[in-house]
């Protein structure tokens, strides 16, 4: 007898104890049964794969428009939300934390008027004061920087699409991009930074020859009520390279003169010529001899110019810094660090003001005093205020009494002569018998 293969006895094993199984099949299952059971899979298939392809079709047309809408975003600008569903008004704005320097040099970080880096924060247009933290949103919104002329009107808000695009002020041809360095950035609890950005170019190719800087939120980085645009104010750029002859404004103390405006080769020639050549020298023989200062600088300099150039020096922080002069008759005068009086003491101890000077004698008496402390200013005394019911230390050293009793002539005021101070009853004291 032929022995079985093991596929073949294995088959046959299964047909054994299988027989039952395989007979009630072929029973159940006639052709008919078999058509229908493959058409009602059939049918579930298809009702499967139907559901599938509408959930498909509905998440990519959902992801289309999620793009669809970021494109148009990008180009028309944020969409206005509904107050209702995002829970706030859209009242919000960036606004620039300070103020911005008229003057700007290229390829220098900028700065506000306080040299402190470019800050944006969040605030409400209807309350200045009030800075909302944008911390409920899924994603912080990013701020980006951009260019635009100097005469666009920013002040509503209300500007179209195309006037919005067409005021962005493109880089000149063959040119580096006009705002280079961290121009996006993202807000942190309502505010925001730009510690490295600066301009490639100068503005004087613009229509008027200045630049505004304006931040938005970047199209698609944000979720929520629409948060309108900021803007500076208009300013210039300038060439780096010109910063080193530029005027200050204001003017220091120890700047050259020529830092004054108007105030050119031929001018500062003629100041140094008589030992004028610092803003501080400048102002100490204004506030002196005007006439004097005006004809050094030049005879023929018109009003106008000369307006210019001693409104300008008078921007200049003079500081805290005191000087006393001792004239001959024991009176002190006190003056700031460009000659101006600040107050007088006379030998009893008393102070006065300028303007508590009531009579034309004794205020020529303290021109004619701070005359001398201009033309002894190397000899002067730095002088430091008193502190509060202490003794005033500025009497006469008794070599000084000494020499004032024995100089006889310094009291020989004759007999129509008026004390040069007012009296403890407020007016000229009477005249000598």
């Amino acid at each position: 007898m032929k022995a079985k293969s093991p596929w073949e006895a294995s088959n046959g094993d299964q047909d054994e104890e299988g027989d039952e199984f395989s007979t009630d099949t072929q029973h159940t299952m006639s052709w008919p049964e078999v058509e229908e059971f493959m058409k009602n899979y059939e049918q579930k298939l298809e009702k499967f794969f139907r559901l599938e392809e509408e959930e498909v079709i509905k998440k990519l047309r959902e992801r289309r428009m999620i793009r669809l809408g970021m494109g148009l975003q990008r180009y028309m600008g944020p969409f206005p939300m509904d107050t209702e569903a995002t829970g706030s008004s859209s009242n919000l704005k960036l606004d620039f934390n300070n103020r911005f320097p008229e003057t700007i040099y290229t390829l220098t970080n900028i700065e506000d008027i306080n040299h402190d880096p470019l800050q944006i924060i969040v605030a409400d247009a209807n309350n200045v004061d009030a800075r909302p933290l944008l911390t409920n949103n899924l994603r912080s919104p990013k701020v980006e920087l951009l260019v635009f002329e100097g005469d666009f009107d920013s002040n509503d808000g209300n500007w179209s699409n195309q006037e919005f695009e067409c005021k962005m002020v493109k880089p000149r041809p063959g040119k580096r991009p006009l705002l280079v360095g961290e121009t996006t950035a993202y807000l942190s609890d309502g505010s925001v930074a730009f510690p490295k950005v600066f301009f490639t170019d100068n503005s004087s190719w613009d229509k008027i020859g200045k630049f505004r800087i304006g931040a938005r939120v970047v199209p698609g980085s944000y979720e929520g009520p629409r948060i309108k645009e900021a803007f500076t104010e208009p300013f210039r750029v300038k060439d780096r390279r010109g910063r080193a002859y530029e005027k200050h404004n204001p003017p220091a103390l120890c700047d050259d003169v020529w830092r004054l405006e108007k105030i050119g080769n031929k001018f500062r020639s003629n100041l140094a010529s008589h030992n004028i050549k610092t803003v501080q020298d400048f102002l100490k023989l204004l506030f002196i001899d005007e006439p004097k200062l005006r004809s050094i600088v030049g005879r023929r300099i018109s009003d106008q110019t000369w307006a210019t150039i001693t409104n300008h020096a008078k921007k200049c922080v003079t500081g805290n810094e005191l000087y006393l002069h001792r004239g001959d008759q024991l009176n002190v005068v006190v003056v700031n660090s460009v000659c101006q009086v600040e107050k007088i003491i006379v030998p009893d101890g008393r102070v006065f003001t300028p303007n508590e000077l009531s009579s034309k004698q004794d205020r020529d008496l303290v021109k004619h005093l701070a005359r001398e402390a201009y033309e002894n200013w190397d000899r002067m005394e730095e002088y430091h205020e008193p502190p509060p019911n202490a003794d005033i230390p500025l009497q006469p050293t008794d070599a000084e009494m000494a020499q004032g009793a024995m100089d006889s002539s310094l009291f020989d005021f004759g007999q129509d002569c008026y004390f040069p101070f007012p009296s403890p009853f407020g007016g000229p004291m009477d005249p000598l018998p």
